[in-house]
């Protein structure tokens, strides 16, 4: 594993499902706006929290960060896709 990959054990409740929350994404383009439910596990989710606080930033901005970064080096097929396939495993994420 690279240093700078981290496993984050996926959160199940006691039913089985993913202990998932949610941070909502605004995108303003053009005049128009549009909100999006991003859903995120829990670990992951608390992942981003400390990373925001070594970076000195909030989490909005992290995620932010993390998202253009996805759009800008067009990695949203890799992202989803591996998404996908560990939510059909149940694999943790990073592994």
């Amino acid at each position: 594993m690279d240093n700078d990959q981290a496993v984050v054990p996926l959160h199940l409740e006691a039913t089985g499902k993913l202990n998932l929350c949610s941070i909502a994404l605004t995108i303003r383009y053009k005049g128009d706006e549009r909100l999006v439910d991003i859903p995120l596990d829990r670990s992951l989710l608390g992942l981003f929290a400390l990373e925001a606080e070594f970076q000195s930033m909030n989490i909005g901005n992290l995620i932010s960060q993390i998202l253009c970064s996805i759009a800008k080096n067009d990695m949203f097929a890799l992202v989803l896709e591996r998404a996908r396939s560990e939510a059909r495993l149940g694999a943790p994420l990073g592994d």
